[in-house]
C-alpha cells in the first residue's frame, strides 16, 4: 500500500473561505461528469419557426436553434434535480440546463421557507445539496463502478439582480454556445 505524500496528494478547497454555505441565497453551480464524457444527451439544431425580434414586422423565417436533446441518462439528471426540492424544502431549484457533459444550475436557499405542515427545515449547506444531487443520480443511472461526476464542482455566489440575469441567460443560452464550449 501507498503511503500519504502531503506533497503529491494536497487538496485544496475552492470554496470561498469563511463563507457560510448555508447562508439564504442564490448559488450558480456547474458539475462536469468525469472525464468530460457525453453522457446525457447531445446537441442538435432543431428547426424554430417564428418571428425575428419582439414585435418585429419581419416576416417569419426558418431558423435552427441548437438545444439539448436529453437520453434517458439526461433524464435522470433532469428528475433528480427536481427532486431536490422535495428532500430540501428551503431551496428552489432555479434555471438549469443539462448538456452533454455538465449541468448548470441556479440554487436558491432561503432558510425562512418551509411548508404548512412540515417540520422546519435543518439547515442544509449548498454542499449537502450537490453532494445528495450527485449521489442521487449516480445510484439511478449506476455505470458500473465508473464514477459519473468529476470529485468537485464549481460554485460561484450570486450577489446581485445584474449577475442573477447575466448567469440565467448564460445557462439559458448554453446550448447555443456549445460549439465553443471549452469543456467538449
Amino acid at each position: 500500500m501507498k503511503q500519504y505524500n502531503p506533497d503529491i496528494y494536497h487538496r485544496h478547497s475552492i470554496r470561498l473561505k469563511g463563507y457560510d454555505y448555508s447562508q439564504e441565497g442564490l448559488y450558480f453551480i456547474t458539475i462536469c461528469t468525469q472525464n468530460h464524457k457525453h453522457l446525457f444527451g447531445e446537441i442538435k439544431n432543431v428547426p424554430h419557426i417564428g418571428t425575428v425580434g419582439a414585435g418585429s414586422a419581419c416576416p417569419e423565417s426558418n431558423i435552427n436553434i441548437p438545444q439539448m436533446i436529453l437520453n434517458p441518462y439526461g433524464e435522470i439528471i433532469q428528475q433528480c434535480y427536481w427532486d431536490l426540492e422535495h428532500k430540501y424544502p428551503n431551496i428552489e431549484c432555479c434555471e438549469y440546463v443539462i448538456m452533454p457533459n455538465h449541468f448548470h444550475t441556479i440554487i436558491k436557499i432561503d432558510r425562512g421557507a418551509f411548508r404548512a405542515g412540515e417540520p422546519r427545515p435543518y439547515v442544509v449547506t449548498l454542499g449537502h445539496i450537490v453532494g445528495y444531487f450527485k449521489y442521487q443520480s449516480t445510484k439511478m443511472i449506476n455505470l458500473h463502478g465508473q464514477k459519473l461526476w468529476q470529485r468537485n464542482y464549481y460554485e460561484h455566489i450570486i450577489r446581485d439582480e445584474k449577475a442573477y440575469h447575466n448567469i440565467s441567460n448564460y445557462i439559458l443560452n448554453n446550448p447555443a454556445q456549445w460549439a465553443y464550449d471549452r469543456l467538449r
